[in-house]
């Protein structure tokens, strides 16, 4: 009598975010992806999706593991679930293109019939910060005598991109007396430096 045996065949859709452009050792709230039962079968062995970060389009071994999830809910026959990978945070890498990747690994002991489909990708721009300085203001005046001092300088440190200082990278602010608008080391004489030590004063958009 003939009989015939499906395969199981989970596939992974291109994992998503809110935007491709995404900020150096920034925490994106979630990215989702769906697994989907390609099969006329039920499939409730198990699985795993896997979150990975990389320069190739091609899972290997250099890609970032970022988060891994067991699964164990069932998947009706040509059914779809959509998941989601919440807090995760992009490598501390340089700005440039990358992807990220999502992947479906079905239960120990359980074969795909069709890998091709396990693994999807998604093309994303990391970026860095971008800091700059504004409202520098002298309160105590803007004129002094030669010998005397500047009181009272404050300004704004802003972070006008989606990149975030990774924790305990040092990062000081130095006040210069110039005799030009335009900075030259050369000519410019150093008045004061501050460090910053606080992660949220460093990274904190303020415009």
């Amino acid at each position: 009598m003939p009989v015939t045996i499906s395969t199981t065949d989970l596939a992974v859709t291109a994992p998503s975010t809110i935007t491709t452009s995404l900020g150096v050792n920034a925490t994106l709230a979630t990215v989702s992806t769906f697994v989907q039962n390609e099969t006329s079968l039920t499939y409730s062995a198990g699985y795993t999706l896997n979150l990975f970060f990389s320069s190739s389009s091609v899972l290997d071994g250099t890609a970032t593991l970022l988060q891994s999830s067991v699964q164990a809910g069932a998947l009706a026959p040509l059914s779809s679930v959509a998941f989601n990978w919440t807090n995760v945070t992009v490598p501390n890498v340089p700005p440039g293109n990358y992807f990220l990747l999502s992947q479906v690994v079905l239960a120990a002991g359980q074969t795909d019939g069709n890998l091709a489909n396990n693994v999807s990708t998604t093309g994303v721009t990391v970026v860095g910060p971008d800091l700059t300085l504004t409202n520098a203001v002298l309160t105590g005046g803007t004129s002094t005598v030669p010998g005397g001092s500047f009181t009272g300088l404050t300004y704004q440190l802003n972070n006008l991109d989606a990149g975030v200082i990774p924790a305990g990278t040092p990062l000081q602010v130095q006040t210069f007396l110039s005799p030009s608008a335009t900075f030259n080391s050369a000519t410019a004489t150093l008045l004061d430096s501050y460090n910053y030590t606080d992660e949220d004063e460093k990274n904190r958009f303020r415009v």
